[in-house]
């Protein structure tokens, strides 16, 4: 299922949270906005040149691995809707295909992301394209060190709670894997920049 890929062609590449705007003259002045949420990320297989470091055979969860990661965003909107963030990423990385609890590990990921976001009343909905590494560290053992770099395509869809708040849903899949994708919620503020 190629989700994010459609979404993307039908809104070009666009963003995650709001650009409602309740004075018509804003639409020419740029926005700081900062996002924090939660996401659901599938990182699909580790492939061999994603390996960093090994000295020892790789944990059974490594091949299949999801994350449920707090996300920090900040960036600027352009007139018209147009815009770039930067991302970080932090949470916990557990294997899901194993038939064994595994051990939690720590996930760190950075992203930067542009896109454009359209207007519908109360509505905003749009797509962004994001590119990034995502590193997966182990908290038990200093024995190996995985990494992946990423592209996604990305849409969202998000509710306008008053001229500078929203609350959005975003869900993406990676452009490089097949069976990697990510979903989450934020709430977005936006700040004049004057």
């Amino acid at each position: 299922m190629r989700m994010a890929s459609t979404m993307a062609s039908l809104f070009v590449v666009a963003g995650f949270g709001s650009s409602a705007r309740a004075d018509p003259d804003e639409a020419d002045q740029p926005h700081l906005i900062f996002d924090m949420g939660v996401v659901l990320r599938r990182l699909g297989p580790v492939q061999p040149t994603d390996i960093a470091r090994t000295t020892t055979p790789l944990p059974p969860n490594v091949q299949q691995r999801e994350a449920i990661a707090y996300v920090h965003r900040g960036g600027i909107e352009l007139p018209y809707g147009i815009y770039g963030v930067v991302e970080g990423e932090v949470g916990n990385l557990v294997g899901i295909d194993s038939d064994k609890p595994s051990n939690p590990q720590t996930m760190l990921g950075g992203f930067v992301a542009a896109g454009y976001r359209l207007r519908l009343g109360g509505l905003v909905a749009g797509a962004e394209l994001a590119s990034g590494v995502v590193f997966s560290p182990s908290t038990t053992s200093s024995t190996w060190l995985a990494s992946q770099g990423e592209v996604e395509a990305r849409g969202f869809l998000a509710l306008q709670l008053n001229r500078y708040y929203a609350l959005g849903a975003i869900a993406g899949e990676s452009l490089l894997r097949d069976d990697a994708w990510m979903m989450g919620i934020a709430f977005e503020v936006r700040v004049p920049d004057e």
